[in-house]
């Protein structure tokens, strides 16, 4: 069986009356800590709180004291301690947990496991509906990094609505508007909303040329930012002194049109 990758300990364990009994022993921590390293092997080995080194030999008290790096001594008064309190049973020479299943719950923790299996299954499904499914016309590519459809095949008219469909899929798939890439070396990555905020702050002139600045840097200097839409604000825009623009006396700015594009 795998192993378990954790086991359940109970809170208040040091209130019970066989741990009150055992911290009244001279031997008390050598003792609490192979009770601690037993479970720790019963949820390695799986195998329902029976200790057996294969398929035919059990545990015996020498080699517990072996892999647990413990005197022999201390390993049988352990033993003994825990066989007197009904915390182990030795059954045909071989130890044993009682009540293993209940008290660690391997069977919540399979289902547990089956529950995640499901999920990561329907989820998966999911993603593929979403990019198959924005049209018939349409395949999709999902990566790590970037969240793509490649549209084939359809006419101008309904381009825009696809690259709306995608921004929306790109939601829900990753969980984060998408980012695209800006600059003559594309290092420059921005949301379409930061984007259009860097336009209608600084203006489209202000927004460009700072967004080639940040690209150039990039590539001579090989850094990259987290954040490229605080990197040109914050960085290279306040290193500037830049501020946002007045649009009702901006000259480049329409009231009613917003920025002009004729000059």
């Amino acid at each position: 069986m795998a192993e378990v990758k954790w086991i359940k300990i109970v809170t208040d364990i040091f209130d019970d009356e066989k741990m009150l009994m055992i911290e009244s022993l001279p031997e008390r921590d050598g003792i609490i800590v192979m009770w601690f390293k037993l479970l720790c092997l019963a949820g390695k080995q799986n195998n329902n709180g029976v200790f057996m080194f294969n398929d035919k030999i059990p545990y015996t008290d020498e080699m517990l004291s072996t892999i647990f790096r413990r005197p022999l001594n201390t390993v049988r008064l352990a033993l003994t301690t825990f066989e007197q309190y009904g915390m182990i049973e030795i059954v045909n020479n071989t130890i044993t947990i009682p009540k293993w299943e209940k008290h660690q719950q391997t069977e919540s923790l399979d289902m547990y496991r089956e529950n995640g299996r499901k999920r990561v299954a329907k989820f998966r499904q999911k993603q593929k509906e979403i990019i198959c499914n924005v049209t018939g016309n349409v395949t999709g590519n999902v990566t790590h990094s970037e969240c793509n459809v490649t549209v084939t095949g359809i006419d101008k008219d309904k381009e825009i609505d696809i690259e709306e469909d995608k921004e929306k899929e790109y939601k829900e798939i990753c969980g984060k508007p998408q980012k695209h890439k800006h600059g003559e070396f594309n290092h420059v990555l921005l949301t379409d909303d930061e984007y259009s905020r860097l336009c209608d702050d600084y203006g489209p002139a202000t927004a460009e040329l700072y967004i080639k600045k940040v690209d150039e840097y990039c590539e001579q200097s090989g850094k990259r930012y987290k954040n490229y839409n605080l990197a040109i604000r914050n960085t290279f825009m306040g290193r500037d002194n830049v501020k946002p623009v007045k649009k009702n006396t901006d000259p480049g700015y329409d009231p009613v049109n917003g920025w002009r594009t004729d000059f």
